[in-house]
């Protein structure tokens, strides 16, 4: 794994870490489900939470979080091209809440929010500034699909 998709996993953590205490609790655990598209009952992230939280601490830490991470990565993998891009524009759609074809800050903001994610409006313009790569301070289609493949 590279350098650089290793931070990706570190990022991702931080962002589901939403009282930034380097660890995720079960709500936030459930939080991050829901954020990477699995619909999960309470019981099925408890199940879930129990199983990486290595050492019975409560919590999980980025190390645990990171076979969470990289599991549902590698269910993406199994998808095929026609689901993916399937699964990548259902999302996209929920995030474009005006239909404009585009998500601007606010409404990147609003779908967090609605997924449990409360986040500063300086991370919600990183997070923008990182996936608008033409740099007109919005998020195209095809940059979401980059920022989220």
């Amino acid at each position: 794994m590279s350098n650089e998709e290793l931070q990706g996993i570190k990022d991702m953590f931080r962002l589901f870490d939403t009282d930034n205490n380097d660890t995720m609790d079960e709500f936030e655990l459930r939080v991050a489900m829901r954020g990477l598209g699995y619909g999960t009952s309470s019981e099925q992230a408890h199940r879930l939470f129990m199983a990486l939280d290595k050492d019975h601490s409560g919590c999980i830490e980025s190390s645990e979080a990171k076979h969470l991470i990289l599991g549902s990565l590698g269910a993406l993998d199994e998808l095929s091209p026609r689901e993916l891009g399937q699964r990548i524009k259902q999302a996209f759609v929920a995030f474009d809440s005006d239909g404009s074809g585009s998500i601007t800050a606010d409404e990147l903001s609003s779908a967090l929010l609605k997924l449990g994610l409360e986040l500063s409006e300086l991370e919600v313009q990183e997070i923008t500034m990182q996936a608008d790569t033409d740099g007109d301070g919005i998020i195209r289609y095809d940059e979401f699909e980059d920022m989220v493949k």
